[in-house]
């Protein structure tokens, strides 16, 4: 899972930082760690994340409320797979999936022309006074599959507007967009994604290359 926190640190809350020219500007920067390793808090890392945030106790319940979130999940798969056998769980879960690839299928088929449809947008500034930016994104489908292809947005920024999107989340965006348009009865879960194709070109706004200011996003 993931959330968005209230602070991470930095030179401004909310890690907004608008002078921002590279990622060290902004707030801590945390790898993938576990802060929970056999069932026992890893307190060393705890200490570091909640030392650096300007509201630890709001943070720290944010945290603990994920893990016990997870925890959950884990108790109750558990019990399923107890109750039923492991296949029958698995057998499911592949059913949810197929409901919501067959009905996102047929949706992209009413939905999205075959022809390649295109729209362009713009960022005035980028807090360090360059600008305007052109974020474009061209739409189309062949039979069910959708594209999705951001040729022609600008190249990144100096300062903290860009944008880096995961492929999954871009995914997730899209899929949650074209339900909640078109019809929110489809089952929202990841058996759409292989129905959907994107393409971002590297070192644009939406795929800045590394140390680029990401602004807000890199926070979540």
């Amino acid at each position: 899972m993931f959330g968005h926190h209230q602070d991470i640190g930095g030179p401004t809350p909310g890690g907004l930082p608008t002078g921002a020219k590279t990622v060290f500007g902004e707030g801590i920067r945390i790898p993938p760690v576990k802060i929970i390793r056999g069932g026992v808090v890893n307190q060393d890392v705890l200490d570091v994340i909640l030392n650096n945030v300007r509201m630890p106790e709001m943070n720290h319940a944010d945290l603990m409320a994920a893990i016990a979130g997870c925890q959950a999940g884990k108790r109750r798969v558990i019990e399923l797979c107890g109750r039923f056998g492991k296949d029958t769980y698995f057998a499911a879960c592949q059913a949810l999936f197929d409901r919501a690839h067959h009905p996102m299928a047929e949706l992209i088929k009413r939905s999205i022309p075959e022809k390649p449809q295109s729209f362009e947008d713009w960022v005035d500034d980028d807090g360090l006074g360059h600008g305007p930016y052109k974020l474009k994104l061209t739409v189309w489908r062949e039979g069910e599959r959708a594209f999705f292809d951001r040729e022609g947005t600008d190249p990144q920024a100096a300062g903290p507007i860009n944008f880096y999107l995961n492929e999954a989340m871009l995914k997730m965006q899209f899929g949650v967009y074209l339900i909640m348009v078109y019809d929110p009865e489809i089952l929202f879960n990841d058996g759409f994604y292989l129905l959907l194709h994107v393409f971002m070109p590297k070192g644009s706004l939406v795929q800045p290359v590394f140390p680029a200011s990401l602004g807000a996003e890199r926070t979540r």
